[in-house]
């Protein structure tokens, strides 16, 4: 397939043009012959650029390929571009380009002029600084004339895109909330044959009547089947807190809002994001089901496949601040099952009941991320009382309370570097 090319004039092909006119207008002006003659041999240079430069032989394909697709902040992956001279008569000489995204970077490189079904190939690295989804490309050629007069410039490739996950660490199974107590919880049976947890439903046209739970049956009186998935409870539930009030705080009266969660959103928003990578991947290798939820309404599903972690990890490569008003957040699980919840100390008693509502604080851990400038007023216990939190107590309370375990993280660091030393049992 022939490339298309669009033909123009460089800048040194437009102020070359501008110079013959300027001849051409002299010569008129003062008489002088010898400028029209200088005038019309640059035209005629000119118009022979464009000439070249627009009837080119230019029938080379192009394939690209990004190995690996998905990196985390850091990585590098490396990208091979492979062009293949597909027309009968040898290509010229040209210049490939190839932007990373909005970054401002694009990466150049020579294309040698290729005979006759020849291919070559070339590859360039690119390390990404910051999460986010990028695309790579167009790839585009550009053909110019020995003096750079004209130049043509097609479309060679469409776009690639680029995932850049957040950094995680792989945590050991005793450094993760509860990660014994899962594990024997997760692989415990009971003395009989079944299993000590199990799901029960009604009755159903074409259901297999073998599943029959004759004790729930004549408990209730209906016909009850057991459910084909156990209730796994090794299953661990991640839920992130994306608010931006939380994430970045709340404005002091007269300051700039733009600019405040500009100073404070990316080092705490980047924490927040690696260590929920940490615990959802560190689950998933340690044979956990994970479940990962966000206030901007995200449900990954249960899942501890390598493709599990994958969604996980795409999720959190585009995760960003949302509004409080716009909080969605999937209905979450019964208290049996454990809860972390990764959060800010700008999460004070009513940002935290917004999100978790009146759920038992039973199996629940809070991850803190500290953030800069804070200021955490003392909730009132007569507004929310603390019952409904799950505390014994009353009296004052810290800003995030309820939890029977939190661990504190500042903005920058890392999970690894806290999980075993800050957690702290109420």
């Amino acid at each position: 397939m022939r490339l298309r090319l669009s033909v123009s004039l460089t800048p040194r092909g437009q102020a070359l043009t501008a110079s013959a006119g300027a001849l051409a207008l002299g010569a008129f002006l003062s008489g002088a012959l010898e400028l029209y003659g200088l005038s019309a041999a640059a035209l005629v240079l000119v118009v022979v650029a464009w000439g070249r430069a627009r009837f080119a032989s230019w029938d080379v394909a192009f394939t690209r390929t990004v190995t690996p697709a998905r990196v985390a902040i850091g990585g590098t992956c490396r990208v091979d571009v492979v062009a293949c001279n597909t027309g009968r008569r040898a290509s010229p000489r040209a210049e490939g380009r190839d932007p990373f995204g909005d970054t401002g970077r694009t990466a150049r490189f020579s294309i040698a002029s290729l005979r006759p079904g020849e291919v070559r190939r070339t590859s360039y690295r690119v390390t990404p600084s910051r999460r986010g989804v990028y695309s790579l490309g167009p790839l585009s050629v550009r053909v110019c004339d020995p003096f750079g007069l004209a130049e043509a410039v097609g479309r060679a490739a469409g776009e690639a895109k680029l995932r850049v996950h957040p950094r995680f660490e792989v945590l050991p199974d005793s450094a993760l909330p509860g990660g014994g107590r899962l594990r024997r919880r997760a692989t415990g049976q009971s003395d009989g044959t079944e299993p000590d947890t199990f799901l029960l439903k009604r009755y159903s046209v074409g259901d297999d009547i073998r599943r029959v739970h004759w004790p729930t049956t004549a408990r209730v009186g209906d016909l009850t089947l057991r459910h084909d998935e156990p209730r796994h409870s090794g299953l661990v539930v991640v839920l992130v807190d994306l608010r931006r009030d939380t994430v970045a705080g709340d404005n002091a009266p007269g300051s700039n809002p733009d600019a405040e969660i500009d100073a404070g959103k990316s080092d705490v928003l980047e924490t927040i994001l690696e260590a929920t990578a940490t615990l959802a991947v560190s689950w998933l290798r340690a044979g956990y089901l994970v479940r990962l939820l966000t206030s901007a309404g995200f449900d990954s599903g249960r899942g501890a496949a390598q493709s599990h972690s994958t969604t996980i990890l795409d999720a959190l490569s585009e995760a960003a601040t949302h509004e409080a008003q716009q909080q969605r957040l999937p209905e979450l699980p019964s208290a049996d099952i454990p809860l972390v919840v990764v959060t800010t100390d700008k999460c004070d008693q009513r940002r935290f009941v917004a999100l978790v509502g009146q759920r038992t604080m039973k199996n629940m851990t809070v991850v803190c991320v500290a953030t800069p400038l804070t200021n955490p007023t003392p909730c009132e216990p007569d507004r929310i009382p603390t019952a409904s939190l799950g505390i014994d107590e009353a009296g004052p309370v810290p800003p995030i309370v309820g939890p029977r375990k939190q661990i504190r993280i500042p903005a920058g660091s890392s999970l690894g570097r806290h999980a075993g030393s800050s957690v702290v049992e109420a």
